[in-house]
């Protein structure tokens, strides 16, 4: 780390500090230098307020969680500063208090608490904009169910569909039950303005399933018919940009999504359809072929199987309006029945999701593109288990609770089965029990293997 910051009475010293999706955690030692008296302070930096707006109140609910697990009883008040120190100051401090008031209490007072908050510092949660948003993270946080568990517990406790207890009555079933409750919620405050245009309604397959206007992936090339693509842009538990989900390219659309491939720097696509119907147009290449889609020329260099269900190809794109090059790798899952949400093996999503992550260490972070025919049922499947190995590998926990609804927030046709939701917790768990120790092994040397043949 940095060397320490000393002053006539203090030595700072900066111990460690962790990135997340939207803030980072930095642990920090203050140290007096006359009294010999040393304290740990653990400092929660959100990163992603936009100016003169307010952040996704999801992520400020989640960032709240956060910092409550590491206050412990003993300690002093909590400190929290902004730049002025009254709009996203007051926001955060009336969060927390209004939280910790409905764990008790059938009712919160809102408008008398901010009130409270502005007799002892004038401005308090400055404008409507945040007042608004103080609402909409109060409501997160009351219906936000106690869905997180240690890495320990997971892997060692029972499911919780115990015989003598209804299906129905499953914690599973009622974490599912509450997300679609605040699924149908914030979905109505999603607006589709650019996907319900009369320029952009052809480039949509179903106009059930449209990019949210907040949320949508936007082209600047000129290759792109305007700027639109049914696409978004998702984080994981890291990343704020980690994935790009995107329905299957129409026959009109195909330059689209390789001008977003190209845009975004993307180096891995991930396609949890094998192969496209009848009536699809193919987008990419098969082995040693070359595709042409101006201004790009998209040359299959090498096709592998990694798994039994996965096969990887590795692909050229050049483009000659700028005359440049990109390597992206192809993963394609197959074995997955067309009228099931859920692939036939238990762990082919966790194996993928390790091939993903190893060919990416020696690569260019952009964003994963993830691709189904829709757009939206395989792909949040795969998003939602990546994103929560993700976690677990950081934290050694999981929640898969708020995982789901950081991606319904995005695309509300994410994970809209239950089969889906509890695939996904038997599927994470029987890849730890059964593999992780040999798969850590094994993808240590895949990494190895990408990274002496970029």
């Amino acid at each position: 780390m940095d060397d320490p910051i000393t002053t006539a009475t203090f030595v700072i010293n900066l111990n460690s500090e962790k990135q997340y999706a939207f803030y980072v955690i930095r642990v920090i030692t203050l140290k007096h230098r006359h009294e010999r008296k040393e304290r740990q302070i653990y400092q929660f930096h959100y990163t992603k307020w936009p100016d003169h707006d307010i952040p996704d109140v999801f992520e400020l609910v989640m960032f709240h969680r956060h910092l409550q697990r590491l206050r412990t009883k003993g300690d002093g008040p909590l400190v929290v500063h902004c730049s002025a120190g009254i709009g996203r100051t007051g926001t955060l401090i009336a969060l927390d208090a209004l939280l910790e008031a409905g764990k008790t209490a059938d009712v919160i007072d809102i408008h008398g608490y901010v009130t409270i908050m502005r007799n002892n510092r004038m401005n308090m949660v400055q404008t409507v904009n945040q007042y608004k948003a103080l609402h909409l993270a109060l409501l997160e946080g009351l219906n936000f169910p106690n869905s997180l568990q240690t890495k320990t517990d997971f892997t060692s406790s029972e499911d919780s569909n115990v015989y003598e207890i209804p299906a129905n009555q499953t914690q599973r079933n009622k974490e599912f039950q509450t997300l679609q409750d605040v699924n149908a919620i914030s979905e109505k405050r999603l607006k589709y303005v650019f996907a319900k245009s009369t320029e952009n309604r052809n480039k949509n397959r179903d106009m059930d399933i449209l990019p949210g206007d907040n949320y949508r992936v936007v082209l600047y090339s000129k290759n792109s018919q305007k700027n639109y693509i049914n696409a978004v842009k998702l984080p994981s538990f890291r990343h704020h940009l980690r994935y790009l989900v995107t329905q299957f390219p129409l026959k009109h659309t195909i330059v689209d999504f390789w001008t977003m491939v190209s845009e975004y720097r993307s180096s891995t696509i991930v396609c949890l359809e094998d192969s496209v119907g009848e009536k699809e147009i193919p987008w990419w290449p098969e082995k040693s072929r070359v595709k042409y889609v101006a201004p790009f020329e998209i040359r299959s260099m090498s096709v592998e199987r990694c798994e039994d269900s996965i096969n990887a190809s590795m692909l050229e794109i050049k483009n000659k309006q700028s005359n440049s090059n990109q390597r992206v790798k192809l993963f394609r899952v197959s074995n997955w029945e067309n009228d099931s949400s859920i692939p036939s093996s238990q762990t082919v999503l966790c194996k993928l999701h390790y091939l993903v992550e190893a060919w990416m260490m020696s690569r260019e972070q952009g964003p994963i593109v993830v691709t189904c025919l829709d757009g939206a049922k395989r792909c949040g499947l795969y998003c939602l288990i990546s994103t929560t190995l993700e976690r677990l590998d950081m934290e050694s926990d999981i929640d898969l609770y708020a995982t789901t609804r950081q991606l319904q927030i995005r695309r509300p046709q994410l994970v809209a089965s239950m089969d889906q939701y509890k695939y996904t917790w038997t599927a994470v768990k029987a890849y730890l029990q059964t593999m992780g120790n040999s798969y850590d092994q094994e993808y240590q040397h895949e990494e190895a293997v990408y990274q002496n043949n970029p």
